[in-house]
């Protein structure tokens, strides 16, 4: 009797031990294939042109939810890449934004880079979005970085570190108490 129960317990802290695996496994299914997918082969590859329109690659770094490169649509702005990037990470800069473009030169024989700073606060409490939506244009190539700064730990952190210990500590009550009731 007391051995089932113990082969019991073991199998259910492996079970809980292995949830998180489980959902990470889940979550990458979900990415699945066909357009909008990632592409998984060292760095991040998203997918979001069209089938039927001119495309381009641009290349979104830092203080975002899912960076790496992007095949878009001809027609796409800077606030629709962000979109798709999943938005900012907490901490980033959105009066900083940098965009590295390499248009060709007036003889279209070299590379010209230009960097440039976008203030996205600005945009976002303009007016005339017309105007706003057009200076926020992306080109062929296009790098945009986000800068920002990793929050410190906040309360949130260390509530969650707490609850994985007071999680942790309890499996080990149990499993004490169970040996200690074999004795």
């Amino acid at each position: 009797m007391m051995r089932s129960i113990i082969v019991g317990f073991g199998f259910l802290a492996v079970a809980i031990a292995a949830l998180p695996l489980q959902a990470q496994i889940l979550e990458g299914q979900s990415q699945g294939g066909g357009r909008g997918a990632a592409i998984r082969t060292g760095g991040a590859y998203y997918d979001f042109g069209s089938e039927t329109g001119l495309n381009f690659d641009v290349s979104i770094w830092g203080f975002v939810n899912n960076p790496g490169r992007y095949r878009i649509p001809s027609n796409m702005n800077l606030l629709d890449l962000f979109s798709y990037a999943g938005g900012f990470r907490e901490g980033a800069f959105l009066d900083r934004i940098k965009i590295i473009r390499r248009p060709l030169d007036d003889d279209n024989q070299t590379m010209v880079k230009k960097v440039f700073e976008v203030n996205l606060e600005q945009y976002l409490e303009l007016s005339d979005t017309e105007k706003s939506m057009a200076e926020l244009k992306l080109y062929p190539n296009d790098i945009i970085l986000v800068q920002g700064e990793t929050p410190k730990p906040t309360i949130d952190w260390i509530l969650r570190l707490l609850q994985t210990l007071v999680a942790i500590s309890s499996l080990m009550t149990a499993t004490i108490v169970v040996v200690n009731a074999l004795k």
